[in-house]
């Protein structure tokens, strides 16, 4: 009796150690890259299969540079690329003419022009009547300017994503008459893909917010905290790593206009002609001007796109802004006990069926609930750690359901050799 006792002892114990360490395995090995970024690739997946619509696409109006534009000034207006800076200024100064509440372009000007610093100076004319027209800065790791004429104060500690040492400002004419500057930089995950941004930087003790929250600033102090970041009345949720995730829009219902349509109506306003476009249509909008064409190289993977323009970014942050419409994430700990749970209920359901083949049917079903648990989750704008949620009871199926179907094989063998040795073959 005793030696059969401790023969299914041993079994027994074989199926505890194998279902411990396929969950110990699901919870550690999320912390690898390759896992990681396939936990990321299914979050894109799932959050695409909801969707997400924007609440408020009437405020944001997006003028493109688009492919249209630069054929149509190379042809009608003899102008190649790059364009003339004064006619940036001319963009903004019809939006601004129109009452757009604040303009955001999304293009550095960091560099002298082939025009001329003339060019400059009448772009800072428009910058200045316009006068809430923001430009784009460029942050350093490494170094550059720590001139703190738009910077902000804070107080909390500051998440090593957002520490930098200095930044890449517009040319001296262009900053001296700009409203503000926002930060234009951007880290991809590991996989390439744009899914968080920084919403604040900090250089010389003092924060450069980026660019679409850039008017909501005016030299408001920003306080980090825990996996959150406040600034001006508005809290923004963090992850661990002090990233914004941006909820981005299956579909951007924003205003959008070429930007040769845009010039051509300034030109109409100003000859006393009937524009195509009315400058009151930007009236009380949030107005985002920059690259779209392929071959001006701003073109990012984003969860909903392989190749989005750089400026759709900076828009979806802005519409996460104005509606409120934030991502949360769950802490890893979260995320592993319910991977864990699901991992144990998994291990349990395998085990508890007499049928190797309910068991296992059964063991599918949890890991769809695990999985409708993920959408849910996402469905209220709460983002889990994928990979530590699902891996566990993923990995119990594979390991100890493969175990009981060798098991049971087993098992129907001996039997069926035992049943040959006392019966005719047939009859067995």
């Amino acid at each position: 009796i005793m030696p059969v006792m401790a023969i299914h002892q041993q079994k027994h114990l074989k199926k505890h150690v194998l279902a411990a360490l396929m969950i110990a395995a699901g919870l550690l090995l999320p912390s690898l890259d390759f896992i990681h970024i396939q936990g990321l690739k299914i979050l894109d997946w799932q959050r695409q299969l909801l969707g997400h619509v924007s609440k408020n696409p009437e405020k944001i109006i997006v003028i493109e540079v688009d492919q249209f534009s630069l054929d149509q000034m190379q042809e009608q207006q003899g102008l190649g690329w790059p364009w003339p800076r004064d006619i940036y200024g001319g963009i903004s100064g019809f939006a601004a003419r129109g009452q757009a509440k604040a303009i955001m372009i999304d293009i550095l000007f960091n560099n002298e022009t082939a025009y001329g610093v003339s060019s400059d100076q009448e772009f800072a004319q428009w910058l200045e009547k316009a006068g809430n027209v923001y430009l784009a800065a460029s942050t350093s790791k490494h170094s550059g300017s720590t001139a703190g004429q738009f910077l902000s104060d804070y107080s909390g500690a500051i998440p090593e994503a957002s520490i930098r040492k200095g930044m890449l400002l517009p040319v001296r004419e262009l900053y001296d008459a700009t409203s503000g500057i926002g930060a234009v930089d951007g880290e991809p995950d590991l996989d390439g893909t744009f899914r968080r941004i920084s919403p604040a930087y900090t250089i010389n003790n003092k924060a450069l917010a980026s660019l679409a929250l850039s008017p909501f600033v005016k030299k408001a102090p920003l306080d980090w905290q825990d996996y959150k970041l406040k600034l001006n009345n508005k809290v923004l949720p963090l992850d661990k790593d002090g990233k914004l995730w941006i909820n981005f829009p299956t579909a951007a219902y924003y205003k959008r206009f070429s930007a040769y349509d845009v010039i051509r109506s300034m030109i109409a306003v100003q000859s006393d002609q009937q524009p195509d476009i009315d400058p009151s249509v930007f009236k009380n909008a949030y107005v985002l001007i920059g690259y779209v064409a392929p071959g001006l190289y701003d073109l990012k993977p984003t969860p909903f796109s392989p190749r989005s323009p750089g400026m759709e970014i900076h828009a979806a942050v802005l519409e996460n802004w104005l509606s409120d419409d934030f991502l949360q994430t769950m802490k890893n700990w979260q995320s592993g006990v319910i991977g864990l749970l699901f991992g144990l209920l998994s291990y349990m359901v395998i085990w508890l069926h007499k049928s190797v083949h309910k068991a296992i049917t059964s063991s599918l079903a949890l890991l769809t609930v695990n999985f409708l648990l993920t959408l849910a989750f996402i469905s209220f704008s709460l983002l889990p750690v994928i990979s530590l949620q699902l891996l566990p009871a993923l990995l119990v199926l594979l390991g100890s359901g493969g175990q009981r179907f060798i098991i049971e094989g087993r098992e129907k063998e001996f039997r069926q050799k035992s049943l040959e040795r006392m019966v005719s073959p047939g009859v067995a």
